[in-house]
């Protein structure tokens, strides 16, 4: 019996000492795994932040990169509309040029328009292009084939003509002193004038947004109309500052305004009576068109290239990049992941602006890390880090 006793204990003793090498093995393994971890973490996140500028600490600065990679056509290139695979381009009395644009790192020429006239504004929705020319026509242009593309009607209108602006069946042609003409293009072929109204300034360029259009009218400023009755025009409301308004585009509750040599404007037009300015951008150069994209608007901004400035504050728009090289961009357009702009006798250039299209999240790592199986099959999962990129 003592035999048989410390026989008992002697592997009640090696049992003991079995689970605790075990269970020392088992933590050893943990912490070792999750300082390596935290250490790869620490190298991945350093290496993020030095080869991806989607990824950055809170205390760096966003590394966002304009690319160019192609140009096109020599002239008078000076307005641009993209549409599906192909850019719409104004070559001053060249008429428009048709560029197929399914790989932008390689634009070819597919088709031309020319009817001797210098194109002053384009614009295209499905298969036809718009354009208006110093002849003082509005012209309708079928480009189903692109190749090939006809004129189906053309309207004269009076005075001046710069810009228009379509919403639905209905074409808003500026006409410089004479005011604005209410085109139904419902048919393009059999399009017609059903209206007019006059304006206080010289209208130069016009934007529609539900029941109001907006106009920017030089000297004057931007003025206001609703025009929900079309019998019963009526003006509501004018924003001057003394500079001389030369584009307009609406969005929400703003209005973004473009004067030329006096910069870059925002204003809060919820009170349709009352417009009043929130912000201003001083450019550099004469702004002679300008997009608006998501968050940010670019401005071509002529001999000084185009500018990128970030306007998800409205009451404080911050410039975030720019690019010149040597031209004059007279026309911007953003599309996908690309800028096309009409950068006068330098043609036609394309850019990568990836990076301003990017998604703002983004996981930096997922290491799991399985421990071993003696704790009842338990993996613990280290390492997994979401970010959001400020």
């Amino acid at each position: 019996m003592k035999y048989t006793y410390k026989t008992i204990n002697t592997r009640k003793i090696l049992l003991i000492l079995t689970l605790i090498f075990t269970l020392s093995t088992v933590f050893f393994t943990f912490f070792h795994s999750l300082d390596a971890s935290l250490s790869i973490q620490t190298m991945n996140e350093k290496e993020n932040m030095e080869f991806n500028p989607l990824i950055k600490s809170q205390s760096s600065i966003d590394s966002k990169e304009i690319l160019k990679i192609a140009d096109i056509l020599e002239g008078d290139i000076h307005e641009v509309y993209v549409s599906g695979s192909y850019a719409y381009v104004a070559d001053g009395f060249n008429g428009i040029k048709i560029i197929d644009i399914s790989d932008p790192y390689s634009p070819f020429e597919v088709g031309q328009f020319d009817d001797g006239c210098y194109i002053n504004d384009l614009y295209v929705s499905g298969s036809y292009a718009y354009v208006t020319n110093t002849d003082k026509r509005f012209e309708i242009i079928d480009i189903s084939d692109p190749t090939t593309p006809i004129e189906v009607r053309h309207i004269y209108v009076e005075g001046y003509t710069k810009g228009f602006y379509i919403l639905g069946s209905y074409a808003y042609v500026t006409e410089g002193s004479n005011g604005i003409k209410i085109i139904d293009i419902s048919t393009p072929s059999i399009s017609s004038e059903v209206g007019q109204f006059n304006v206080w300034g010289i209208s130069i360029e016009v934007c529609v947004s539900g029941s109001y259009a907006y106009i920017a009218s030089g000297d004057i400023g931007l003025e206001i109309f609703d025009i929900s009755d079309p019998n019963n025009i009526l003006h509501k409301g004018l924003f001057n500052d003394g500079g001389s308004s030369r584009n307009v585009y609406v969005s929400g509750s703003y209005a973004y305004v473009a004067e030329g040599s006096d910069g870059f404007e925002i204003i809060d037009i919820s009170d349709k009576d009352a417009p009043t300015e929130i912000a201003q951008f001083d450019a550099e150069f004469t702004i002679y068109d300008f997009h608006v994209a998501g968050k940010y608007v670019y401005l071509a901004e002529s001999s000084n290239g185009f500018e990128i400035i970030d306007i998800s504050n409205a009451e404080a728009p911050v410039k975030v990049d720019h690019f010149d090289d040597g031209g004059c961009a007279e026309d911007i357009f953003v599309s996908d992941s690309y800028a096309y702009v009409a950068d006068g006798d330098d043609g036609l250039e394309i850019f990568d602006i990836s990076d301003y299209i990017a998604d703002p999240f983004q996981i930096s790592s997922y290491n799991p890390i399985p421990l071993l199986s003696a704790m009842g099959g338990i993996t613990i999962v280290i390492g997994l880090n979401i970010r959001r990129n400020n």
